[in-house]
């Protein structure tokens, strides 16, 4: 699906150099080789450019009329970024939400309900992450987040997408999302996206 918002998406990519070329493959997390990288990161080391990028990703969910109760991060990486998102929409909106967050490590003591999450977990949830590429990790958080009183998760939405594509042209980490889970998968970007503009990026 192409965001309303692209252009925009893309120009911050460049500005805030997230995306690299590199002339020799370089290995990713995930084991594959690629001459590019998405070093989001750089993404989120300001508070004006999380400012910028939280109403990018605001904008993407309002256009997509998804309907939520909370906007969630995938630990550690998305988890600045949907918290600010969650925290604009009471600004926005002038309605109090509730506001969650995964711990990073999960405590051994305590209330078993907040030993790997702070908050109210019941309700929808929007869950955020940066770039899918196995999917591994985020399968994880979504089977942590589901095993949480009361959630449901609304729609996974990812801000780079490089898993590849089916046969029928999906995104193959929205496709077995889907088929494990049922919950839909919508990204801003996906990695033909960003190779289309090559150009732009050396520009």
């Amino acid at each position: 699906m192409k965001s309303p918002n692209q252009k925009e998406f893309l120009s911050f990519l460049k500005r805030t150099e997230i995306v690299k070329y590199f002339p020799e493959p370089i290995v990713l997390k995930s084991g594959k080789k690629s001459h590019w990288y998405f070093n989001w990161r750089k993404g989120f080391e300001s508070v004006q450019c999380m400012d910028e990028l939280s109403n990018l990703l605001l904008h993407f969910i309002e256009v997509q009329g998804l309907e939520f109760d909370q906007i969630i991060g995938v630990p550690e990486s998305c988890m600045r970024i949907g918290f600010l998102c969650q925290f604009k929409r009471f600004i926005m909106e002038n309605e109090d939400h509730p506001i969650s967050t995964f711990r990073i490590n999960e405590k051994e003591h305590g209330d078993p309900a907040h030993r790997s999450f702070l908050g109210d977990s019941r309700g929808r949830f929007i869950l955020i992450e940066d770039v899918t590429t196995s999917g591994m990790s985020l399968f994880a958080t979504v089977e942590k987040l589901l095993k949480m009183e009361g959630a449901q998760i609304s729609a996974v939405v990812a801000l780079t997408d490089r898993s590849g594509k089916t046969q029928e042209g999906d995104s193959i980490v929205g496709s077995l999302l889907l088929q494990k889970f049922g919950i839909p998968f919508l990204a801003i970007l996906d990695f033909e996206d960003i190779v289309k503009e090559e150009a732009f990026f050396h520009e």
